[in-house]
């Protein structure tokens, strides 16, 4: 876990470097899109139905935690953007 904010840095295997980078690209805060490198990427280390099941599991979990956020239902730490 202590690796996840600097994942390129850790030994972490191409597969899921890949997850890690949509994920960054998925997040709340970032405003880069999916790319043809990270795309390559991802064909290279998933089939294209995984690529949309890790998608849309990503999307609704971002989707929740804005929800728990706009509504207050979650205490934001002083380290969060938003």
């Amino acid at each position: 876990m202590a690796g996840l904010d600097r994942y390129v840095d850790y030994p972490f295997s191409k597969k899921e470097n890949a997850a890690l980078r949509l994920a960054e690209r998925l997040s709340l805060y970032s405003s880069q899109g999916v790319d043809e490198v990270l795309m390559n990427d991802l064909q290279k280390n998933f089939s294209d139905a995984e690529i949309i099941e890790l998608a849309m599991v990503m999307a609704i979990l971002i989707g929740m935690a804005k929800m728990l956020f706009a509504f207050n239902f979650v205490e934001k730490e002083s380290y969060c953007p938003l």
